[in-house]
């Protein structure tokens, strides 16, 4: 081993282990926190007597302030750390998803789901950034990947481990679970990470930020923040339908009881989680046989967001129950494929506002979630029927398709170092 290897030795070590037992575990439990609601909402539902639109509201909120909280999420990483961010982000929601089963009626839940949305705001920009600090330029594509995936694997892991607790212990305990848990993995986090300061592993060598106002406007005058962001939202019109309706879909549309639905509904997200982290890889091979970051980013988007809108459209005209979870797979598939894509190229572009334009194109995704599933749920109910409202997701990843060639990728040849 060369004498430059064994130096970068105890360096991949620090920042793998927090890498490996705390950030990629938080994704995970943020996902299954988040989808917790989701899956037994048809519990809920019946319990409290909501109609369709009440349901809309409830399992959508959780975007809004998720979206709304992004921006502000952004700028205060980039001005006190990922670091503290996360812990405190991490405590916030764990309160909230503890505080969920008292719970009275419509507007304690809306509360309840618009608090959980609002603390869960800052987890990816703080993953982005903390990915951003810790791995070489070459290699964030696959930890990108890998941390991504954590959110994915969440729906899969959640909707089993839920739909089995909420079977036999109610589905009230599930959310005191989460939450006792939610707090230990806090405290894991703060100390595998109390190496890195407010700034970040890096900051102190960076100049720190403007005011929140000024970083905004600068980060805003570029095209690409705009392509990005308005590529994002529709890729995201696809994924609404996974985070808010399909649990309902499935026990209404096909007489699925609340524990199968849930074994179906991890089938897609299960998917997701393979072609998130197989894009990581791929990507990380290309870049090694090209040097060209286009070529690592724009088929994956074109394929992927084909994949996702067609297979999503054709669901409602399928009744055998296999194929609809074949096509439903496909099509998570070809989101997990963008979803890697579009943090990784947020990467690329970043720079030293990475955690602020994190912070924005997950806005413009969780306003997308937010507003779909309500969209949706008006179309179900005018049509009587799903055809039309799985037609949106479609429409939109039409657009982003004609958006991802605006993009303005990095030129030059990109060189594989550092991690292996």
């Amino acid at each position: 081993m060369t004498e430059m290897a064994m130096a970068r030795e105890p360096e991949k070590r620090r920042v793998l282990i927090p890498f490996m037992v705390a950030l990629v575990p938080i994704n995970l439990v943020l996902s299954i926190d988040r989808n917790a609601f989701v899956v037994v909402a048809s519990n809920v539902q019946q319990e409290f007597g909501f109609n369709l639109e009440q349901m809309s509201y409830l399992l959508a909120s959780i975007s809004w302030t998720y979206a709304i909280f992004q921006l502000p999420a952004g700028w205060l990483i980039q001005r006190f750390g990922f670091r503290k961010l996360m812990a405190i982000a991490l405590a916030l929601w764990s309160l909230a998803v503890g505080l969920m089963p008292m719970a009275t009626g419509f507007w304690s839940l809306l509360l309840l789901r618009l608090l959980l949305g609002a603390a869960q705001a800052p987890d990816w920009p703080s993953s982005v950034a903390a990915i951003s600090s810790w791995f070489p330029a070459a290699r964030r594509s696959r930890f990108t990947s890998i941390a991504l995936s954590g959110q994915y694997i969440g729906p899969v892991a959640g909707s089993i481990l839920t739909g089995v607790l909420a079977t036999h212990y109610g589905w009230r305990n599930c959310f005191y679970a989460y939450a006792i848990f939610g707090f230990m993995l806090c405290a894991i986090w703060w100390a595998l990470t109390r190496q890195d300061d407010a700034a970040g592993e890096k900051g102190q060598e960076q100049p720190r930020p403007g005011s929140a106002g000024s970083e905004l406007r600068q980060m805003l005058s570029t095209r690409t923040t705009w392509v990005m962001s308005s590529f994002y939202f529709c890729l995201v019109s696809v994924q609404a339908f996974f985070l808010s309706w399909l649990p309902i879909y499935l026990t209404k549309e096909h007489g699925l009881s609340l524990s199968t639905s849930a074994w179906y509904t991890a089938m897609p997200w299960l998917t997701l989680y393979f072609s998130v982290t197989l894009y990581g890889f791929i990507a990380e091979a290309i870049i090694r046989r090209s040097g060209s970051l286009r070529m690592a980013r724009l088929p994956a988007a074109i394929v992927g967001l084909v994949m996702g809108g067609i297979s999503l459209a054709l669901v409602p005209w399928i009744s055998n129950i296999g194929w609809v979870m074949v096509t439903l797979c496909c099509s998570l598939f070809g989101v997990g494929l963008v979803q890697g894509m579009v943090w990784s190229t947020i990467q690329d572009i970043g720079g030293q506002r990475t955690a602020l334009l994190a912070g924005w194109t997950s806005f413009w995704g969780n306003l997308s979630a937010g507003l779909l599933p309500i969209i949706m749920a008006y179309l179900v109910n005018w049509s009587g029927e799903w055809k039309y409202a799985l037609l949106v997701p479609l429409f939109f990843s039409a657009i982003g398709i004609g958006l991802v060639f605006l993009v303005k990728f990095p030129s030059g040849n990109v060189r594989v170092e550092g991690f292996s």
